[in-house]
């Protein structure tokens, strides 16, 4: 069993909650929302992941229980909401927020499932809904195709993520400093894939 580290956890999940939070409210921003559903976007994203991981893993969700989490996911709403238009200029810095949000969320929920002792690819799945979830959500509400499906390598840094700590505590490589690693490798790939439009591969052509 991996060793439970709550305070990292913690923090791994505020991290990832106020940088999705951020992009989440952006998104309602562009559509035009107003401030409740600026929020309720930022929310979704930044929270719904986590709920996914906690119902799958059967335990209490730590998004709809832990007002620390609620309180970081609305201060990103506000933030995007009163600031937009400072954001929208710092377009690079709110993908590389995302990119964080991606990376810790990923970790984090592996790291909470192993410590719960759950399967190895059970785990990985985990920390992927963990990653994309809230995002396909906001997606799906705001009405387009979620950018896991369309975008530059995005999914894929994170399933790789998980399954590098998987791998490294079956190998008994415990502790912070694998999580921090694999963060740090999910965090990387996803800006590479952005610097160099990395993509899944797709069909030859397209269907008319």
């Amino acid at each position: 069993m991996l060793n439970s580290y709550p305070q990292a956890l913690l923090g791994l999940d505020l991290v990832g909650v106020f940088a999705f939070a951020l992009s989440g409210g952006l998104v309602g921003v562009r559509k035009g929302l107003d401030i409740f559903g600026v929020l309720v976007l930022a929310c979704v994203t930044a929270l719904g992941g986590g709920v996914v991981r906690d119902v799958v893993l059967d335990v209490p969700p730590v998004g709809l229980t832990d007002w620390r989490l609620v309180l970081a996911a609305v201060l990103a709403g506000l933030v995007a909401f009163g600031y937009a238009h400072v954001v929208q200029r710092l377009s690079k810095l709110v993908l590389t927020f995302d990119a964080v949000g991606l990376a810790t969320f990923a970790i984090a929920g592996t790291v909470k499932a192993l410590s719960l002792d759950a399967p190895a690819l059970e785990a990985v799945l985990v920390g992927l809904m963990t990653a994309v979830g809230g995002g396909m959500i906001r997606d799906v509400l705001a009405g387009v195709v979620p950018e896991v499906l369309r975008t530059q390598l995005y999914a894929v840094p994170a399933l790789a993520g998980s399954a590098l700590l998987v791998v490294l505590t079956s190998l008994e490589v415990t502790g912070p400093l694998p999580s921090v690693a694999c963060a740090a490798f999910v965090f990387t790939v996803r800006m590479a894939a952005l610097r160099w439009r990395w993509s899944a591969p797709r069909p030859p052509r397209s269907i008319p």
